[in-house]
């Protein structure tokens, strides 16, 4: 390994573990094998990150982040309403989503054994009810959902629903499709405060 600045040097770090991450899993995000992608020593791992954890949190961090915007990039609406359900999978390229499912299964499982994962998991399901708020405010400022409805509550219930049916589909137990539920959701609120 050469010679390279500090911040370089961690970068390389960084994008090693992503790779690792997005050909092996989390799990396999180990200092061992990052030195063996970067032809380095564990030690000079362990110079740039306290531990596997951290690195794994920030190379994690980095990987969601990418990939948000690439999905972010591909959603094509013409409402808020459409915006959430893209967001929800409804209109993601399966690849993408299917990452994106993979990335949250082994984050809970990590998140159970490491605090610094649990911390990065709460990150990114705050992130995404922050985004559901946002794009739910944006429905009711254009007459898609009702003025009265509490926004961060729905946004709470649509990330709830949105974990359930991914167990629910993991186990096969029913064939309803995440999207067409919120939208009932959303119907049903707009019907209650008309």
């Amino acid at each position: 390994m050469s010679y390279l600045p500090k911040e370089q040097r961690r970068s390389e770090i960084i994008e090693a573990a992503i790779e690792v991450i997005q050909q092996q899993g989390l799990a396999a995000a180990t200092v061992r094998n990052v030195a063996k992608a970067t032809e380095s020593s564990p030690g000079q791992i362990h110079h740039h990150f306290e531990s596997a954890d951290a690195l794994r949190a920030e190379a994690l961090l980095c990987l969601w982040q990418r990939m948000k915007i690439e999905f972010v990039s591909q959603i094509q609406t013409t409402s808020p309403v459409e915006a959430l359900m893209a967001y929800l999978g409804g209109s993601a390229h399966r690849e993408i989503k299917e990452t994106f499912a993979q990335l949250y299964k082994d984050l809970l499982e990590a998140s159970r054994m490491s605090e610094t994962m649990h911390a990065v998991l709460i990150q990114i399901m705050n992130n995404s009810k922050n985004k559901y708020v946002e794009l739910l405010q944006e429905a009711q400022q254009v007459g898609e959902l009702n003025e009265k409805a509490n926004t961060e509550q729905l946004a709470l219930t649509i990330l709830a629903l949105a974990f359930g049916f991914g167990f629910f589909k993991d186990i096969g137990f029913c064939s309803y499709e995440l999207h067409d539920l919120v939208l009932h959701e959303i119907d049903m609120i707009n019907k209650a405060f008309a």
